[in-house]
This record gives structure tokens, sequence and C-alpha cells, in this order.
């Protein structure tokens, strides 16, 4: 048996030659959170988040800088932090655009956001929030459920009619014990069953089970028509923040849709939220944008307190050393 196992392994590694070897090293398109000589990044986002004046960053840079690269390094180095991430990368751009064809629709751009930050946290963390996502059922849940219902309801019947109840009781007992026994059992079980199935029913039917913001729907009212799906979900958002004690959220790849309308909507967001008196600490959102997002240089300052940039750690001028090094 050990020489044909020998035999099998030496024409595994024919046929896979490099397998086991150790001086081959692959590299994934991931951003790596161990970042060399990224201190400087490090400090200048350790400053804007302890300031309490700022509260929208900006890390800009080319594509493939490195700026997820450095927020990872720093959530490694930053672990206790109550981070949210958004990603917008797995939107498709031609889907959003709207009718004419060349400006994105906001609304399924807020829709978006909004359905990364509701399913992002589990829903016992926001009880109170109309907006609940599918849960897994536990076995244990229905039956005990059941089980109180079935309580009170002897408790509110004994309550109701104590002479009838006490009547009942005293017959039954005056049967044979094992007779005695079989009836209350049927009576139990059967009272249980059906009231366990009630409360399945009731909560597979009686709940809202999952996101209904992200439905278009037809509003009468002019007013609403308006309104983003931010300011008509202001209360919802306002309460998860609340509820989470979420201070930082991160948003990746929303210049992909080259909108300076959701920056704006993004920024009053931030400014409602640390303005909200029961927030204890700052909420500070920070955006991965490329360095040619805003075409004046005036517009960045408009939307972002502070903006590290990066320095491409791949360019041209030092391409050819980093290919050897592989």
């Amino acid at each position: 048996m050990g020489l044909v196992n020998r035999r099998k392994r030496n024409r595994n590694s024919a046929s896979y030659p490099y397998v086991n070897d150790a001086n081959r090293q692959y590299e994934a398109f991931i951003p790596k959170n161990d970042i060399e000589n990224g201190q400087e990044y490090m400090a200048a986002l350790d400053w804007a988040l302890s300031n309490p004046d700022i509260h929208n960053i900006a890390i800009s840079g080319p594509y493939g800088s490195g700026k997820s690269s450095v927020i990872e390094s720093y959530l490694k180095e930053h672990s206790r932090l109550k981070v949210l991430r958004i990603s917008l990368a797995a939107f498709n751009l031609e889907e959003m655009l709207n009718g004419d064809g060349d400006e994105i629709d906001e609304e399924q751009l807020e829709a978006g956001i909004l359905k990364q930050l509701f399913y992002s946290v589990d829903s016992k963390r926001i009880p109170q929030s109309r907006y609940r996502k599918l849960q897994t059922e536990t076995k244990w849940r229905n039956p005990l459920m059941g089980l109180l219902a079935l309580i009170v309801l002897y408790g509110v019947i004994y309550f109701m009619a104590p002479d009838k109840t006490t009547t009942f009781v005293t017959n039954v007992n005056s049967f044979a014990w094992w007779l005695t026994a079989i009836i209350y059992i049927v009576l139990f079980g059967t009272s249980w069953y059906l009231l366990v199935r009630f409360v399945r029913w009731f909560r597979e039917n009686g709940n809202i089970k999952e996101l209904q913001i992200f439905d278009r729907a037809t509003l009468t009212n002019e007013y609403e028509k308006e309104e983003s799906i931010f300011n008509k979900n202001m209360d919802e958002i306002v309460y998860f923040f609340e509820a989470t004690e979420t201070k930082l959220v991160i948003i990746e790849d929303l210049d992909r849709f080259k909108s300076t309308n959701i920056f704006v909507a993004l920024r009053e967001l931030n400014n409602i939220l640390n303005h909200y008196e029961k927030l204890e600490g700052r909420v500070k959102f920070v955006y991965a944008i490329k360095d040619d997002m805003f075409e004046k240089q005036g517009e960045r300052t408009k939307f972002f307190d502070f903006i590290i940039p990066i320095v491409p750690y791949i360019s041209s001028t030092n391409s050819g050393e980093k290919l050897r090094e592989k």
C-alpha cells in the first residue's frame, strides 16, 4: 500500500511540477492589509479620524494606486473600530443609467447604498426597524412561543370562566387515573400543536420580512415625488446609526458613476447624523475616489474636509524593477 501511495504521489508531482515549488509566489488582485512604507498614510488617516471637525475624508489616487490596501491596512491596526463597508463595485454601470442614457439614476444609487446599510448587520441589532431581512428559522422558537401562548390561553380561560373550568377539572379527575392522564395529554398536545401552527403562520405572513424601500412605488403627493431615497428613509438611517453605534463608514467605487449629486446627498446625511444629539461621538465618512473625479480643484474642498493623496506603488518609472523582483 505504501508503495502504491508513493507512486501516486510521484505521478501527481510529475503532472503538477509547480505545486510544491516554494520559490514561486502568486498574488491575487485583492487589497493587501500589510502595505510597505505606508506609515505616512496611516498617520494622516489617524489624524483626520481623531479630529472632531473633520467628517468627510477622501483617499484619492489613480486606479491601482493602493487606496483599498491603505484602508485594509489601517483597519487591521484598528480592529476595534465599528466600521461599515459600502462597495458599489458590483453595480452594473449601464443599468444605473436613466432613460437619457448619459445620467446616473440617483434613486437606484441611493437605494443600493441603503441596501448594503441594512443588510450589513443582524436584524436583532435593529429590532425597531421597519426594514427586516429574512432570518434563519430557529427550530425551538415556534414551539416555545406556542407553549407560552398556551399558558396564557389557559390563564385567560380560567379567568373568564373559573366555575366552568373547575367543574371540568373535577369531572376529568373522577375517571380512572390512566384515563385522566390520557385526556390531559391529548388536550395539552392538541392545543399546543394548533398554537404552534398558528404562530408559524403568523410569523410567516404577519411580519415585514424583506426590505421594501427598494421597490419603486407610485406616490401621489408631488412633494414626496421630489424626495430622495435618503430623505424618505432618514428616520431609519438615523436609527440604524444610533442602534449599531457605527462611527466609521467607508465607501468605495462610488466614483465609477461620475455623479457629484450623490456626494452632496452623502455629505448632507453625514451632517444630519453629526448634529443628532442622541448619537455619541462623530460619524466619519471615508471615500476612496480617483484623482480625476472632480474636474475643478475647488469642487474637492466643497465635498471633503480632508484629502489623502495616494502615490502609486508601481508606476511606469519603477515597473521594470518590480518585475525583476518577482
